[in-house]
């Protein structure tokens, strides 16, 4: 069947198409959504934003689970880690290397957020318009503004208000990226003022905003502020966030435009600042933060911003270009894949880290279990890192946390009965030392689907014990026809090993 014809039909199955009529816009937006469909590239992002938005921040799995999202997307994780760096480097004091080492240090919520922008960024290929880039900084500012105004409030939802923000006028930015003339048309829709013109802009844009929810499943705290759901259809707009978002929008699409007078822009400071009992300069320094915090993300929004509002951050240090003009020119090589002859030197470097993440006693045993997973994978260069943990019955092995190649099939398949008497894992467990042997003899069989020849697979099994109590194990492999593992490789595991040890010993003595 022809790709165009089968996406035709998917879209006629997906999209109530028999509701458009004659209607030009409305077949304008049909055309969009098939664009969609024939590209791939939003229902190829469904999954990640899908898995980002349903994370519990409260709960240590999201912790493991926003980790693995990052980590299975190179792309994606060399952006976070170039925004983390680039922006809080002066913060933290620490150069960070690894995506679980931004998530204990700068916390859920923050990577969370840099991971979904990053994510929705990829709609602003190389080709997009001015037009459109313009509009994805309005909505992420308008974003962290709401964020910043919920949180000075003492509100307890400013994750909520945040992707509630960031989601409201995505629709838009689509429309923007897949077809630049009907997005300004539009614009001059709203700009003649009558009711008729702005029905039918919320009806466009709601049209493709309920396609956008079905694509990332997005959940209905979410949904119900998108734009195009009216009072008629939702609650949500009349509550006090689905104002604060309105006014929000209103206010930075004013002052993006400068097509709001001076006095407009001051009333509407002035109401929100009344509506939430703040005082005007208050929501001018949450617009002042909202700007740094959006202009790290991508060089093409913090152009637009600093052109539009060079005066409202000329007065700060450009966090942007982060590390200072010394440092600037050697810091992009450390995103970049890290090559052979520098594998020693990033080891030394995460050593160190976890060294100090240790030493400060300020990390939970699950964070540093994290921490230590990941400077193996990247310290060692790695195919595959498992961290398996008895079950309470003591009666099973189970993968609690897995980085690289198949990591998520793992976690959720792969387990293993307590280590049988000489088999590689026991040998590891009684003798306190790293065992090198091959997946096919401790596997019992599994293999994960579209793995080839591997049983035959070298590992390393590198065990966990607190005092002479065995806890579990992280095994590490290598892909078919990497090198084997050596001696150096196996002191640079041990190190690490050591470190959660002694980690695990003091905290069971403090608790």
């Amino acid at each position: 069947m022809p790709k165009q014809r089968m996406n035709a039909e998917v879209l006629d199955a997906e999209v109530p198409l028999s509701s458009f009529g004659h209607d030009h816009d409305l077949m304008e937006v049909r055309h969009i959504l098939s664009i969609m469909l024939e590209e791939g590239g939003l229902p190829a992002l469904s999954t990640t934003i899908k898995r980002l938005v349903d994370l519990d921040p409260n709960s240590e799995i999201s912790v493991q689970e926003l980790s693995e999202i990052i980590l299975e997307d190179l792309g994606l994780t060399s952006k976070v880690l170039q925004v983390v760096n680039a922006f809080y480097y002066n913060r933290t004091g620490h150069e960070i290397a690894t995506v679980t080492q931004a998530i204990v240090f700068l916390g859920f919520d923050t990577i969370r957020e840099i991971a979904l922008e990053m994510s929705i960024l990829v709609l602003l290929s190389d080709t997009a318009s001015d037009d459109a880039v313009a509009l994805m900084a309005k909505v992420l500012v308008t974003a962290h503004l709401v964020k910043e105004i919920r949180n000075i409030t003492g509100s307890n939802d400013t994750e909520e208000a945040f992707l509630a923000a960031f989601f409201s006028k995505v629709a838009r930015v689509v429309i923007a990226v897949y077809n630049l003339d009907l997005y300004k048309k539009l614009e001059q829709l709203e700009k003649n003022g009558n009711d008729a013109d702005a029905g039918t802009v919320c009806r466009i844009v709601g049209l493709v905003g309920e396609k956008l929810v079905d694509l990332w499943k997005l959940p209905s705290n979410i949904s119900a502020y998108l734009e195009g759901k009216g009072p008629e259809v939702s609650p949500a707009p009349a509550t006090n966030l689905g104002r604060l978002i309105s006014l929000s929008y209103f206010l930075v699409d004013k002052a993006f435009n400068k097509g709001g007078s001076p006095l407009e822009m001051e009333r509407k400071i002035s109401e929100i600042a009344e509506r939430f009992y703040l005082e005007a300069d208050s929501i001018n320094q949450c617009l002042k933060t909202a700007l740094h915090n959006t202009r790290r993300l991508s060089p093409d929004i913090k152009r637009v911003i600093l052109r539009l509002f060079p005066e409202k951050l000329a007065e700060e240090p450009d966090e942007i270009t982060g590390i200072d003009k010394q440092k600037d020119s050697t810091s992009g090589r450390k995103y970049s894949p890290v090559s052979s002859d520098k594998n020693n030197e990033l080891y030394m470097e995460l050593l160190n880290q976890v060294g100090e993440a240790v030493s400060s006693g300020n990390f939970s045993l699950s964070q540093l279990y994290l921490m230590v997973a990941e400077a193996l994978y990247k310290g060692l260069g790695l195919n595959r890192v498992l961290l398996c943990l008895f079950t309470r019955d003591r009666a099973r092995l189970i993968v609690r946390y897995g980085i690289g190649r198949k990591a998520r099939e793992f976690r959720l398949q792969f387990k293993l009965a307590s280590p049988v008497s000489g088999s590689p894992i026991d040998r590891a467990l009684r003798e306190g030392r790293e065992v090198i042997t091959t997946w096919g003899k401790v596997s019992g069989g599994w293999t994960p689907p579209g793995e080839n020849n591997f049983p035959d697979t070298q590992i390393c099994v590198c065990p966990l014990l607190v005092g002479h109590r065995p806890i579990g194990c992280f095994l590490l492999d290598r892909s078919i026809g990497g090198r084997e593992f050596s001696d150096a490789d196996l002191k640079k595991t041990a190190a690490l090993r050591q470190l959660l040890i002694l980690a695990a010993m003091q905290q069971a003595k403090a608790g």
